[in-house]
């Protein structure tokens, strides 16, 4: 599965990091997300199946699903996105 890192510096101008694999992200790893499966089963509506058990990175916001792809985002890029 393909991971992006989109970050926009402090110019506004944008930058996109791809990875085939977790193994090749140089980003120091916070956490992971939680494992939500039984709670889905139970028809709770939360994140989806996908993102459970990511890795979150430190500086970065997500994991957020992007229609194949996992992707995380800078605060920056996030509030622009996000309007």
């Amino acid at each position: 599965m393909e991971i992006i890192f989109v970050s926009i510096d402090e110019k506004g101008y944008a930058k996109c990091e791809t990875y085939d694999s977790f193994s090749e992200v140089p980003y120091e790893v916070s956490g992971y997300t939680e494992d939500l499966s039984e709670v889905r089963a139970r028809g709770a509506y939360v994140h989806r199946a996908e993102l459970d058990n990511q890795p979150e990175y430190k500086g970065w916001l997500g994991p957020m699903w992007d229609g194949g792809r996992i992707r995380y985002e800078n605060q920056k890029a996030y509030d622009i996105f996000s309007t």
